[in-house]
């Protein structure tokens, strides 16, 4: 179980299980924005792409990868702050192992999920007494969707000019700045996507 704590509040470390679309960028749509039209350098461009998504990603703290996630832990805590934003509440199932090692479903109704909007993480309050559970690691496991299914222009021209500040700087500093953070330009494109 990966988890911290704040208080009595419990925030987890979910796991993406299954992705839709890894970047929001395609490979044609960055070319065109670096204005290269040969394929000799397709594979770095794709590898910058997705160094830019994860750093678009890490900067704002949102999952911008839309997809199937869990969040695992060994009992039932009396609330769960999760470590995933956005997330879809509709599609929250929380599973667990019983006492016999048997996988069931918790009825909706012994939780209460807070939907606090885009910009913080819901929580789950679980309501009084819950089942007994196997004496195991991870024998509760919270599945839900999360992410964006399509990026906000912002987002995606930020991740567009961060392929283009490493592709045209492919060391690590130029003299006043570094090409592995992100550039002011694609900051204030992403600070209204910044988990403050």
């Amino acid at each position: 179980m990966l988890c911290r704590t704040r208080g009595t509040e419990i925030i987890l470390t979910s796991k993406l299980i299954t992705s839709g679309v890894t970047s929001g960028v395609t490979l044609a749509e960055a070319k065109g924005w670096l204005k290269v039209e040969s394929d000799d350098e397709d594979t770095l461009i794709q590898a910058l792409i997705d160094t830019a998504f994860m750093q678009v990603s890490q900067y704002t703290g949102r999952t911008f990868q839309a997809g199937a996630w869990e969040t695992e832990f060994d009992y039932f805590p009396s609330k769960l702050k999760l470590d995933v934003m956005p997330i879809d509440i509709t599609s929250i199932v929380v599973s667990y192992s019983d006492e016999n090692d048997v996988d069931q479903v918790l009825d909706a109704s012994e939780y209460f999920v807070r939907d606090p909007g885009p910009d913080d993480f819901a929580t789950i309050d679980f309501n009084g007494t819950m089942p007994n559970l196997y004496n195991k690691e991870n024998a509760v496991v919270v599945a839900y969707d999360a992410g964006y299914d399509s990026l906000p222009a912002p987002v995606k021209t930020a991740i567009l000019m961060q392929v283009a500040t490493m592709f045209e700087n492919r060391q690590t500093e130029i003299i006043g700045a570094s090409t592995t953070e992100i550039t002011n330009g694609a900051r204030s494109l992403l600070f209204p996507y910044k988990m403050l």
